[in-house]
Order: C-alpha cells, then structure tokens, then sequence
C-alpha cells in the first residue's frame, strides 16, 4: 500500500498535497486502484473477444479502458479529484448498463453492477451517490420492462429480475448506510482531533497560549520580520509579589488571580498582539510589527490596566502590580537570545522596584 500511495500521489505537487486531507487522499487511492483493475480486465477481456472474433464486444472493453486511461490522465493534468470521481463512477456506471443489455455468459451480465453502490457512496458521497445509483436503478428497470426484444437485448426471467432489484436495493442500503456511519465517525474524529490540538496549545488554568504554542508564534513572526524587514518585541511580564498571595490566601487564591489577570491583559492588548502563559506567573506577550516606543507604551498601559483597579478575589479586594522586561527583535537577529534579554530586563525591574517597565539594555529607543 506504501507503494501504492507513492505511485498515486507522485504527481500532486506540494501545494494540492497540502490541502487535501487523509480522507481525501484515501478516496483517490482507491478509485485509482479501481481504476488500474478495471484497466486490466478490460484490457484482457478485450483481446480475448477480438482474438475470438467478437470484434464489437472487443471494441467496447477497449474504449472502456481508454476511458478510463484519459480520466486517470485528467487526474494527474488537472488535480481535480472531485471529477476524476465521478468519471469513475459514471464509466462504470455505463458498464454496467452495458453488460445489462448483453447479458453475458449465463445471463450474468447484471451481476456487475452490486459493487456500483459501494464506490458510488464512497467517492460521490451520500446525496450525489444516492442521485447516481437511482438513475442507474431506472435505467436498469427500463432495460428489463422496455420493449427491447427486438432490438437484441438480453431478456431475463420475471423471478431473476426481481431477485435481482431486491438484491441490489439491499445493497444499496447497505452501503449507504456504511457511508453515513462513516461519515460521522470522521467528523467526531475531526472535532476531537481539533478539541486535542486546541488543548495542546492552550494553558488549561488561563485560557491563553501555553509555552509551546507561543513558540510556534514566534517562530512564524520572526520568518516573517525577516520577509518584511520590519521588528517586532516581546514583552515578559511577571506578577510581583505573586508568592505572599499564595502564602496569604492559598494556592485556589492564587489560580483565580492568574485567571483575572489573563482577562485583564488579554482585553489590554491589541488584536494582533499575542499572549502567553509562560510559566508560573509569568506572561510573555508578542507585539508584532512594534518598534521599541510602541512596546513601551503598549507595557505602560499592561502596567496601569492591572495597578489601576483592585481585583475581586474570594471577597477581598487584592491589589497587583506586574514588572515587565522590553526587548526588541530584529530582522536575521536570534529568537532566544531576545526572549533572554527580556527576561534580563525583567529581572532588572524587579530588583528596582518593581511594577515597572525596563528596556534591553542594549536596545535604543
């Protein structure tokens, strides 16, 4: 089968790889695989009426097998998976009625058409493979009760053509039955996969960003600050004095501080801005596109947000103040060596006074 997915997806480039999913992926592979066995049966089938001479059931498998190639060739030129799906289905759809008309060796011509509803559901989905093996239904049924006698059509037993329509109708039912419990299999594996990723990147305490989610951030800003040439800061944010509140009130008091704070600041920032739980009681804050004057006072409002009003926390008005260390990333410049220098000018606030904003110290304004 690895063979096989290289083989198939060898000629999708990067991007259309990108924006298919598994389950798509999956769809192509196996009309492909359909695809290359209906290629061969015709093929061989072919050559066996032609070499007995029945050159106009010869020519039919060969001009379904052509059909076939050129779909498969529309696939790899045009990428469009969607249509290569139904030329699929359509061409075998066509075969089968064709096989229906001649009956075949023993009147079993009919017997191709039960896996139709199988990939029809399974590559066109419920509502377009329910339209797709109706139609065939019908046209089946016009071949059975028409007046073709004449016209050299295969004829079959009333008893055969009912067994037949009962038996496919099951089959039918079953497949779409199959596809819709598949169906919703795949979107509760989706919304779980996605409820996952959110979670893997989601401080469960704060609701924010968690470390390796932030970092994911700000690799991404800094591939971008080296395409724009334009700088971005970082902002470290820690709460002062945040272990007497644990020590005073306990550690409940304590996560509901973190909480309030988070909303706080969170509502302080701009909508481009990105906040982060960092660790314990620090906060890391993304300033994109901000050069070092902009950072500043986007920290001096952070520092007034949380100074300037009591929190409400168990029934007791707490007062909290936050110190926050001001780097600046430039363009080609090191990632972890900048979120060093804010933790170095964090520090530095702290040990001045804190509830202050203080700058790299190898930063200019």
């Amino acid at each position: 089968m690895t063979t096989l997915n290289t083989f198939v997806m060898d000629w999708l480039t990067a991007g259309q790889r990108d924006r298919l999913g598994r389950h798509i992926e999956s769809n192509i592979q196996l009309a492909v695989l359909y695809s290359f066995v209906g290629i061969i049966q015709f093929l061989l089938f072919a050559t066996f009426f032609l070499l007995a001479g029945r050159l106009f059931h010869g020519l039919a498998l060969v001009f379904f097998a052509l059909f076939l190639i050129l779909s498969y060739a529309y696939l790899r030129v045009s990428g469009n998976h969607r249509r290569y799906f139904d030329m699929v289905i359509y061409m075998m759809a066509l075969f089968c009625l064709y096989m229906v008309c001649l009956g075949g060796a023993h009147s079993s011509g009919p017997l191709w058409t039960f896996f139709v509803p199988l990939l029809a559901s399974y590559l066109q989905g419920l509502r377009k493979g329910a339209i797709t093996i109706i139609a065939l239904m019908l046209m089946i049924l016009v071949i059975f009760y028409g007046p073709w006698s004449t016209l050299g059509i295969a004829q079959y037993p009333n008893i055969f053509k009912v067994r037949f329509i009962g038996a496919l109708i099951m089959v039918c039912l079953m497949a779409f039955t199959y596809e819709y419990s598949r169906k919703l299999a795949h979107q509760e594996l989706v919304v779980l996969s996605e409820k996952l990723e959110q979670a893997a990147k989601t401080d469960e305490l704060t609701g924010l960003s968690n470390r390796r989610d932030m970092k994911e951030k700000l690799r991404y800003e800094a591939n971008r600050s080296a395409r724009s040439q334009r700088p971005f800061c970082l902002l470290l944010a820690d709460i002062d004095d945040f272990k007497r509140i644990n020590d005073d009130h306990g550690h409940d008091a304590g996560d509901l501080v973190l909480q309030a704070l988070s909303g706080r600041m969170t509502v302080s920032l701009r909508k481009q801005d990105g906040i982060a739980r960092w660790g314990g009681e620090e906060f890391l804050i993304l300033l994109p596109e901000s050069g070092m004057e902009e950072g500043r006072t986007i920290a001096e409002r952070l520092l007034k947000a949380i100074a300037g009003q009591p929190f409400r926390i168990q029934d007791k008005s707490l007062q909290l103040s936050l110190s926050i260390g001001l780097a600046r990333f430039d363009p080609g410049s090191d990632l972890e060596k900048t979120i060093t220098r804010a933790d170095q000018a964090l520090y530095r606030a702290k040990h001045k006074g804190k509830k202050r904003v203080e700058t790299a110290s190898d930063e200019k304004g």
